[in-house]
């Protein structure tokens, strides 16, 4: 986080007075930015009595969710002329929903406290929440979406201003499905009953 905070710092400061950002910070903002990302879902993950975090797919999940809605900033500010970025940002929510299937399975078929959390997040307390907000809003919206404006919608409309404007909407929705996960994947998580044995 801080090396991160520094370099971003520097990159600001250049682009402010105009000045070439060098290819080595670059690549070394890259280096920080995944670790920034990840670090999230390897600090849960340490917590072994927890199913839903300890979790080698965690990570991986939180990374792809933090450039997918890095992207969504991105485009949003852009308002949605990064042509390149918009193409690779279609494909980030189909993975994070896949990422997110294979974490609730792995997560239910350990422990009873991992099939308890998968549960809460399924069909109890938090399943309006991960269905609507998560899945519906974050990535299946999303993608349905830029599906159409990128393949099936006449190319006169993806320049039109509405384009733009559902464009938005969909990137929108991205940022909170990111929220949405990360706020999901700590409340839900249930630890495992120790079970002290009688001396």
């Amino acid at each position: 986080l801080g090396g991160f905070t520094v370099i971003s710092l520097v990159v600001v400061a250049l682009d402010f007075v105009k000045k070439r950002v060098p290819v080595w910070l670059d690549v070394l903002g890259v280096a920080f930015g995944v670790a920034v990302a990840m670090y999230t879902g390897a600090l849960l993950g340490v917590c072994k009595t927890f199913p839903l975090w300890n979790n080698a797919l965690l990570p991986i999940l939180f990374l792809v969710s933090a450039v997918s809605t890095g992207a969504a900033s991105v485009l949003l500010v852009e308002f949605n002329r990064a042509g390149v970025l918009k193409k690779f940002h279609f494909c980030l929510p189909v993975i994070e929903l896949v990422l997110v299937a294979a974490l609730m399975f792995v997560t239910c078929t350990n422990s009873t406290a991992g099939w308890n959390s998968v549960m809460s997040l399924l069909v109890g307390q938090h399943a309006p929440l991960f269905w609507i907000g998560l899945v519906l809003i974050g990535l299946v919206l999303p993608t349905a979406l830029e599906t159409w404006l990128l393949f099936f919608s006449p190319k006169e409309f993806e320049e039109s201003r509405k384009a733009h404007w559902i464009s938005a909407a969909s990137d929108a929705g991205v940022l909170v499905g990111g929220f949405l996960l990360r706020y999901l994947v700590v409340v839900a998580a249930l630890p495992l009953t120790m079970v002290v044995p009688m001396l």
